[in-house]
């Protein structure tokens, strides 16, 4: 009976090696990663992150209990991102997602800091980079915007992008999801700047009465490669005040890729 329970209480996670705990901690939330080094000694002196190969911070998983708490705790939030990412190797991460409301901590320059360069790391293996920022404007400045490995990027919301120039020799699937600040001769820099594009969505909630005329990003499409493109755009009637209407906008908009077999256009 005694060998029994010892056997049954035995900790047989933290026998395993840490390469094997790493890709475990790769299946669930990055927080909640971090939070195990609270189960053993062993856990606490290893870094186990090291060996973690995907990265996700969601700042919609935490709960506040008002308003006026979300401003400071998102200031928490990036603080804890940015103490997590130190000490975190960037060239070991494959896939890499952050959801957050913004805020005004000093933190995010280092934590946006940390994304660029592992995305231009020389011996990254990151593929897949999805961000979203859904209040305060993330800008993201760049004279090179590159990454060799990366097949995947998504850019969701409170977003400004500018940049010199974009190469993304491998990037196959490319998502804009409602991105604020790209005006079009940035997104015409990041279209150019992948030239084996395959998927390309865009979604925006567009023009309203006051102001009709359609995102820049949905203005027009242009790429050579381009096989599978979806484009979901709000642009309503601008009422009676207004010269366009938005059957006007749409004619305006036009696609040119060569390539296409789907499109999605609404």
């Amino acid at each position: 009976m005694r060998s029994c329970c010892s056997s049954r209480d035995r900790d047989r996670i933290s026998d395993l090696p840490d390469e094997i705990l790493g890709k475990i901690l790769s299946l669930v939330p990055t927080k909640v990663a971090a939070s195990t080094s609270v189960l053993s000694k062993r856990w606490r002196m290893s870094n186990l992150l090291v060996h973690v190969d995907t990265l996700s911070f969601d700042e919609s998983m935490v709960v506040y209990p008002n308003e006026e708490a979300v401003s400071g705790s998102s200031d928490r939030f990036l603080e804890f991102l940015d103490k997590t990412l130190r000490n975190c190797p960037t060239k070991t991460i494959k896939k890499f997602s952050l959801s957050h409301r913004g805020g005004r901590s000093t933190k995010s320059p280092a934590v946006y800091a940390w994304i660029l360069s592992a995305m231009e790391e020389e011996e990254s293996l990151l593929e897949q980079v999805r961000l979203e920022c859904t209040r305060i404007e993330v800008s993201l400045e760049r004279k090179l915007l590159t990454s060799n490995t990366l097949v995947k990027l998504t850019l969701s919301r409170e977003y400004c992008l500018e940049v010199d120039r974009v190469y993304f020799p491998a990037l196959k699937s490319l998502s804009l999801l409602t991105v604020g600040g790209l005006d079009y001769n940035n997104y015409r820099r990041l279209i150019k700047g992948c030239p084996v594009l395959e998927e390309l969505f865009i979604t925006d909630i567009g023009a309203d009465a006051v102001d009709p005329y359609p995102p820049c990003c949905t203005a027009s499409v242009k790429s050579a490669s381009i096989k599978r493109l979806v484009v979901s755009v709000d642009m309503p009637y601008g009422g009676p005040r207004n010269e366009h209407s938005f059957r006007d906008l749409h004619y305006q908009s036009y696609v040119k890729a060569p390539s296409l077999v789907y499109l999605d256009y609404s």
